[in-house]
């Protein structure tokens, strides 16, 4: 029996051993930050730039040229909440002590007050007093480069998922952001985005107040040598091997995606003892994936009203991309060319479908599997 640990992890971030590819992607992204320039990095989900950015920032802080961190706006629901997030992980990233921190705070800001605090843990924070949000969101955006200009040390911050910053108000926000950052001469600015519909109108707009902003990086699949060398290296350090056609199975299915490399690779790690053969990534597959995923896929498939949307899903599961054929609309009773447009639109706006394809690899064979033969 094999009792060595499941070499494969997968979820929202992997770095380091785990962390697979990208080293060009990591050496672009560093030369940029470090240089001064901001960068807009867009993928759909599931392509594994939140691991690319942990990693590329890992390596920043570990080099100690830069102070780097993320800041996920899909963890705050107010403008209150950003701010304070920021201040407070700028401080944990920065000062160690808080009888510096409290020495220092004076000029830091201009229009709150903070208080110093350590919690039960002996972990330091600092929380914003203020009145108006405007002040807070101010403030906390010089904070950084205020610390940065004081400690003579660049900054990075990560602005995670920046199109949910629409929920704050959208534009009059942005324009606060942009008037305020611009001005920075000691921070590096990356904004990440999987809505590409948003984050084209936001940063590529001219009435948009991020029109040109920062370099645009579209994170593109893996190539399949990578690909097929982390896969068999991972299987050969807990005595385990995977046949050749296995191998590419894996990578065909995967489509380059890092994040299902790691969960197909994961499950059939499971139901082998020595060797993982095309019947097992299947198996994982088929019988421990997609059934696993049903509950979640049936929400997502029942708050889809439109009939002709989920013929579209449907189609686009069958032959992997929609088109605006003849044959194709006739072939799904899809009723015509302005109609598929229409739904792709839509689909495109919710998150399930990009570049005419369904997004999620997995959701894609869930449909054909447990959809396409058995009626909606």
């Amino acid at each position: 029996m094999n009792n060595m640990k499941n070499p494969f992890v997968y979820g929202s971030i992997v770095t380091k051993e785990h962390f697979v590819g990208r080293e060009k992607e990591i050496k672009e992204l560093t030369a940029s930050l470090l240089g001064g320039q901001h960068v807009i990095l867009y993928s759909p989900r599931k392509f594994g730039k939140s691991s690319l950015v942990e990693e590329t920032f890992r390596r920043i802080n570990n080099s100690r040229k830069a102070i780097a961190f993320r800041i996920s706006l899909q963890r705050v629901e107010t403008g209150e909440a950003l701010a304070s997030m920021l201040i407070d992980e700028t401080v944990k990233r920065t000062y160690s002590s808080v009888e510096k921190l409290s020495k220092e705070l004076k000029g830091l800001f201009k229009k709150i007050n903070v208080r110093v605090f350590v919690d039960k843990e002996g972990k330091m924070g600092i929380e914003p007093v203020f009145k108006e949000t405007k002040d807070a969101l101010e403030d906390a955006l010089n904070f950084p480069e205020r610390v940065a200009k004081k400690k003579n040390k660049r900054i990075i911050v990560c602005f995670d998922e920046f199109q949910e910053i629409e929920k704050f108000n959208g534009l009059r926000i942005e324009k606060l952001f942009r008037a305020i950052i611009e001005a920075h001469k000691n921070v590096s600015y990356m904004f990440t985005g999987s809505e590409k519909h948003t984050i084209s109108l936001m940063f590529e707009s001219k009435s948009r107040p991020f029109y040109r902003f920062a370099r645009f990086l579209e994170l593109k699949t893996i190539p399949d040598d990578c690909l097929r060398n982390f896969i068999i290296k991972k299987f050969n350090a807990t005595n385990k091997d995977i046949t050749d056609k296995a191998a590419e199975m894996v990578i065909k299915f995967s489509e380059g995606i890092p994040f299902y490399v790691q969960c197909i690779c994961h499950e059939a790690w499971y139901l082998s003892e020595k060797k993982i053969t095309k019947e097992i990534i299947k198996q994982a597959l088929d019988e421990k994936i997609l059934p696993s995923l049903t509950p979640g896929f049936e929400l997502i498939w029942n708050r889809i009203r439109s009939e002709l949307q989920r013929r579209l899903l449907l189609a686009m599961a069958v032959e992997d991309k929609a088109d605006y054929s003849m044959s194709f609309i006739e072939k799904y009773k899809l009723k015509s060319s302005g109609q598929v447009k229409k739904s792709l639109e839509a689909l495109e706006k919710s998150g399930l479908v990009y570049n005419k394809r369904i997004d999620d690899f997995f959701f894609r064979k869930w449909i054909k599997k447990y959809r396409t033969y058995h009626g909606y």
